[in-house]
């Protein structure tokens, strides 16, 4: 993914998937992953079947090297036969994306869909947050002289734990959209 210039600083991130179960199930079960995310959720009352939530702060968009922290918006809409659409903006001031972030962002919809699916989280998931966390340290420590570049390898990860075959979708807003 090309680098933003300063002014298009939100990144949009849809994802849809398909989960069985009546929607008042699949509602329960969105409401309790993305707020257990950190997210402040309520219904929309202007567009039925929509879950709406915030979370983040500026603060932690200048200090923070959790993606999770972000400022973010986010919309759910489940569809009767349950068809899920997850769109998410994420604030970028003051932060620098890297492709450990980008990757965190996309694992987060991807294991919202593998959670429901009752699978469990693999061990490799484990063994890559300590990795980012690690790579994090040096590019402290080391006031940015050590990249904070993801190895290739971990690349692969997101198509292990998806259980479907639809992806994220990720790309940056023009100024003065959404």
């Amino acid at each position: 993914m090309a680098h933003p210039s300063i002014a298009s600083r939100r990144l949009l991130i849809n994802h849809k998937f398909s989960l069985t179960a009546d929607k008042k199930t699949i509602f329960a079960y969105l409401s309790a992953y993305w707020e257990s995310r950190g997210f402040k959720l309520y219904l929309d009352d202007k567009v039925d079947d929509t879950l709406c939530g915030t979370r983040g702060s500026y603060f932690a968009n200048f200090t923070s090297f959790d993606s999770t922290k972000l400022i973010s918006s986010i919309s759910l809409q489940c569809a009767d036969d349950g068809e899920v659409n997850t769109t998410m903006v994420v604030d970028l001031s003051g932060q620098i994306l890297t492709s450990w972030n980008q990757l965190d962002l996309e694992l987060e919809q991807v294991l919202c869909q593998r959670a429901f699916t009752g699978l469990p989280e693999p061990a490799a998931l484990r063994q890559y947050r300590q990795s980012h966390a690690l790579a994090n340290v040096m590019w402290v420590l080391t006031l940015g002289l050590i990249t904070n570049v993801m190895p290739a390898a971990w690349r692969t990860l997101l198509d292990d734990v998806n259980p479907s075959t639809n992806s994220p979708v990720l790309r940056f807003l023009e100024p003065g959209t959404y």
